[in-house]
């Protein structure tokens, strides 16, 4: 079945209405939360006061049942990680921070009485762009050398600036302090994450994530949310339901980019690159949030070689905090950031050098007998003809007819860190994690097949993909074979869907 056209299996559910999304789920007793958020991007919380009747905890009733603060999930050498706890103690550093959780027999009820709630705050000064890690790649003297006998050097400042994501279903989630219901790209992460700071063993809970609409990379990270419904749920022996306003995530949804960058190209009369130095500020929030800080730092960097063969690369990241809401991954996590400031570098020399655009690329680029590759950033690529990539795209796209005066045509050339796996590539990106995946195939008396996988699907399509691969391996129909995922009591370990992979 491989490479054959075929319909998409899970299409059927979900233009019928018939998908089942996290606010679809709903428990026998369950209490809904809401958040009072901090309206200070820095302060001091000195009082919490609740009307009498209403259910609020504070982060001193966490701190009180020994719940432990959260943990980035990729920690650089010398970084500075500030403690984040799931609902605030003592101190607010964003606007939008848990402060308190309300619960009610409604939504709406427990809307109406988080209004109640009054918290007294001191406003803090805002900090100023504090060291959060330093992180480089490439040799500097080498660079600096080959930069001073450069024929032509242009030189940029690039603000990639911040931004949010607003996949169409918001964040939730629902505990029975037993299982965790929510939304997410990596379940597995999200049992680990809250484990640990419950202090319980990862058995105990059981992370399911069904339908969802939208990832996009924020959606793959741990949130307090996650962690003070389970731990909500088991302090009052309820389950507890949390749906995100659309308002609220822009307040607390991980945001993206946030870079300001100064670079420089050197190039010889003929155009040819002879190195690259880049020096980038990347701004992670008020906390390192899950993949804050491996986002910024080494999955960047890996990649600001691009396809082209520049002796000499040099990168130096400095990850700085803000009074701002936590940056982590989104469409790309890296990637794109790395490829703005190399594209515009080549567009600048282009127009520098009279040469145009397409040429100054195709005189650049890795040739295919140069492969394997390995780049002065770290990453070795093992295969690639980008010389024949780009004749073709400029071909298809009809470049030359439509660089009429007047008319404007974008170009950019891009090598995409797809597939991470616990390979050679995940360790020279900086990586100390495994990226492993899980697959187990089980098959009925009948002969029919069913597979558990710890990936997530979420709109990619795993249940017609996967069971085309399976049917073509083991001659088995596509209507015999069912795709199980998004469940960690099924799949015991796994690692989820991101980042190309």
């Amino acid at each position: 079945m491989i490479g054959k056209s075929v319909l998409r299996v899970e299409d059927q559910r979900f233009l019928t209405g018939n998908g089942r999304f996290i606010d679809d789920l709903s428990l026998a007793g369950e209490l809904h939360c809401t958040f009072v958020r901090s309206p200070h991007p820095h302060a001091h919380i000195k009082s919490i006061h609740a009307p009498e009747g209403v259910v609020v905890l504070t982060g001193a009733d966490m701190a009180r049942d020994g719940v432990n603060a959260m943990r980035s999930g990729w920690v650089l050498p010398g970084m500075i990680e500030p403690p984040r706890f799931a609902l605030a103690r003592g101190t607010v550093r964003h606007v939008g921070e848990p402060v308190a959780a309300v619960l009610a027999e409604s939504r709406a009820l427990a809307e109406d009485a988080a209004e109640q709630v009054e918290v007294d705050y001191e406003p803090l000064p805002l900090i100023g762009e504090e060291r959060a890690f330093k992180w480089a790649r490439g040799d500097r003297a080498a660079t600096e050398a080959a930069m001073s006998k450069a024929v032509h050097r242009v030189q940029i400042e690039l603000i990639n600036n911040r931004l949010c994501g607003a996949a169409i279903e918001t964040r939730g989630c629902i505990s029975t302090g037993e299982t965790l219901y929510c939304g997410t790209q990596a379940p597995h992460h999200i049992r680990r994450y809250v484990c640990e700071e419950l202090g319980i063993d990862q058995g105990r809970l059981r992370v399911v994530s069904g339908d969802m609409g939208g990832g996009f990379g924020y959606k793959g990270k741990h949130y307090p949310e996650e962690t003070v419904v389970v731990w909500a749920a088991r302090r009052l022996r309820r389950p507890v339901k949390w749906i995100a306003k659309r308002q609220e995530s822009f307040l607390s949804d991980t945001q993206g980019r946030d870079h300001v960058s100064r670079a420089e190209l050197g190039l010889d009369s003929d155009g040819k690159f002879l190195a690259l130095r880049v020096l980038t500020t990347a701004d992670l929030g008020a906390y390192v949030s899950s993949f804050g800080a491996a986002i910024a730092g080494p999955i960047y960097s890996a990649l600001l070689a691009g396809v082209y063969r520049t002796p000499q690369v040099f990168v130096e990241v400095t990850g700085v905090f803000s009074n701002t809401v936590p940056v982590d991954a989104y469409r790309g996590a890296g990637r794109p950031e790395a490829c703005y400031v190399l594209e515009r570098l080549a567009d600048k020399a282009a127009l520098a050098l009279g040469i145009d655009r397409a040429e100054i690329r195709r005189r650049n680029l890795i040739p295919s007998s140069a492969m394997p590759y390995k780049t002065p950033v770290g990453p070795t690529y093992d295969c690639g003809d980008f010389p024949k990539v780009l004749e073709r795209a400029l071909e298809i796209s009809g470049y030359t007819k439509k660089r009429a005066r007047g008319r404007g045509i974008g170009i950019a050339c891009y090598v995409e860190s797809s597939g991470v796996a616990p390979s050679k590539l995940a360790g020279m990106m900086g990586a100390r994690v495994g990226f492993y995946e899980s697959a187990q195939v089980r098959v009925a008396p009948d002969g029919s097949i069913t597979a558990y996988l710890g990936t997530h699907n979420h709109g990619q399509g795993h249940a017609t993909t996967y069971a085309q691969i399976l049917s073509a391996q083991l001659g088995v129909p596509l209507d015999h074979i069912s795709i199980i995922e998004g469940d960690t009591a099924a799949v015991p370990v796994g690692t989820g869907t991101f980042g190309s992979r």
